[in-house]
């Protein structure tokens, strides 16, 4: 799994951190900068990485990229893990619930797919998580995507606003179109 580094994303999925690049196929998976910046996330905070260090010996490789919006101090988590088979995938999926619970309430769009499920529980961090294929994904918005210490606090409670959860949908309907 990967750990955030940098932006204060108020998210850790694992113990262990994102080595040099593994390759590049993985990387083209993620959501592009353009894409980004269409979404309202103009800067890229954390830029796209991948690994082969993920924790897990049946989805061996993963990759992520960190956008923002300095002045909305927002920020936009993208990461995907590629698995052995659908079942590999399957089952790191509900790892990544144990981590996230799911939010009922916080429902993620239909387009991608019965397993998608979306957390509301760790906020500021507002996630959708899915598997597509041996993919699994996690695409997220922070309401409080600062490094700034005096910052931090004043945003800690911002609201999820409308806008956002179109950016997290439209984020995340990308992403999905990348792992077919």
């Amino acid at each position: 799994m990967l750990v955030v580094s940098g932006l204060s994303v108020g998210m850790i999925l694992a113990t262990s951190t994102i080595a040099a690049p593994a390759g590049a196929p993985i990387l083209g998976r993620l959501i592009s900068s353009s894409d980004a910046r269409h979404l309202n996330f103009p800067s890229v905070a954390n830029k796209p990485v991948s690994s082969t260090k993920t924790g897990s010996k049946k989805c061996p490789e993963a990759a992520q990229v960190v956008f923002e919006n300095h002045k909305n101090v927002t920020g936009l988590i993208d990461q995907v893990f590629s698995c052995a088979s659908r079942s590999a995938a399957s089952t790191y999926l509900q790892a990544l619930i144990g981590e996230y619970p799911i939010t009922t309430s916080f429902s993620p769009p239909t387009a991608l797919g019965s397993t998608a499920v979306g957390s509301a529980t760790q906020a500021p961090v507002y996630a959708y998580m899915w598997r597509r294929g041996s993919y699994v994904a996690f695409v997220a918005v922070d309401t409080d995507a600062t490094d700034n210490k005096d910052q931090e606090y004043s945003h800690r409670f911002d609201l999820l606003t409308k806008a956002l959860v179109a950016s997290l949908s439209k984020a995340a309907i990308e992403q999905n179109k990348k792992m077919a």
